[in-house]
């Protein structure tokens, strides 16, 4: 006689909250917590302060598109102001998502959390 129990699916991945990935190859992954700080725009704007290396956010009509990544959060092609800011794209990293003058930014003189493929 089997033992059979109904399996119950949990979350596979749990929420990262207020967080910006940066992959190595210049793409912004904004997650859902992140989306929904920001108004959960169609477009954005980056506001960069160079000195302090800090990367801005601000919801748009026209700019830069955020695509769907999944159900869950979005992406955002960002190479070329990754590169102005001078951020470390060696590695793909997690920074969490602070909020400066009003304004939401990762902060890339920090060394985030380096995250890997998963596969």
């Amino acid at each position: 006689m089997t033992n059979f129990v109904e399996y119950e699916r949990t979350r596979s991945r749990q929420r990262t909250g207020r967080t910006v990935t940066v992959l190595a190859r210049g793409l912004l992954v904004l997650s859902v917590d992140t989306m929904e700080a920001l108004g959960h725009p169609a477009a954005i704007r980056f506001l960069t302060d160079r000195d302090e290396k800090l990367l801005g956010f601000r919801p748009a009509e026209h700019g830069p598109k955020t695509n769907a990544v999944n159900s869950r959060s979005r992406n955002v092609s960002a190479a070329q102001v990754l590169k102005f800011l001078g951020a470390d794209l060696t590695a793909s990293r997690r920074y969490p998502l602070i909020e400066i003058d009003g304004t939401w930014c990762i902060d890339l003189k920090s060394p985030g959390t380096e995250v890997g493929r998963g596969r």
